[in-house]
């Protein structure tokens, strides 16, 4: 009984610390200037996994739609529905994906109204946009292991064909024997 307890508090506790992580900011430049962006790295999705997924993200949770902006090679979702701000002005995300290694890295700006949120200015907003940016994180790693699980059952299919060549060259064999 001690065990389970001891565990179930420490599942409490990992649980408070995942809600109160925080992602590392940095200056990057961007189609609107030089701003403070969220970045969350990715590993095992390369861009393009990332890119097709952040689209599909914000279309399912956030009911906008993600365009990719060649000049600026980000991507752009308007007038996003995200109660989190408690703001009633338009917010804008913008997203810029980059191929690091064997994964990608996500750099999120989101802009309520005219502003861009920054630790220092907005601290509130800044939370809920690091836990905006984690939930993707956490449809990042669902994605991998749909992935993984794809790449198995192609395997077992082709372990499964080898079984039924297998079994039918033993069959085949068997006949030899017996007729000989």
């Amino acid at each position: 009984m001690n065990r389970l307890t001891l565990f179930f508090a420490a599942v409490a506790l990992l649980l408070n610390i995942t809600a109160q992580a925080q992602l590392p900011t940095e200056s990057k430049a961007m189609s609107e200037g030089v701003y403070e962006a969220l970045v969350l790295s990715i590993p095992d999705l390369n861009a393009k996994q990332t890119a097709k997924l952040w689209t599909s993200f914000t279309k399912d949770f956030y009911d906008a739609r993600s365009k990719y902006d060649r000049r600026s090679k980000e991507y752009i979702a308007t007038d996003a529905e995200i109660t989190g701000l408690g703001t009633d002005q338009p917010v804008n995300l913008h997203a810029l994906i980059e191929e690091r290694g064997k994964g990608s890295v996500v750099y999120l700006w989101v802009k309520v109204g005219d502003n861009f949120i920054s630790k220092a200015q907005m601290p509130d907003q800044q939370m809920e946009a690091e836990q905006l940016l984690l939930r993707f994180g956490i449809e990042a790693a669902k994605e991998k292991v749909r992935l993984d699980i794809a790449a198995q059952e192609k395997d077992l299919e082709r372990l499964q064909g080898d079984l039924k060549k297998l079994k039918s060259e033993k069959d085949r064999y068997e006949r030899d024997i017996e007729r000989a």
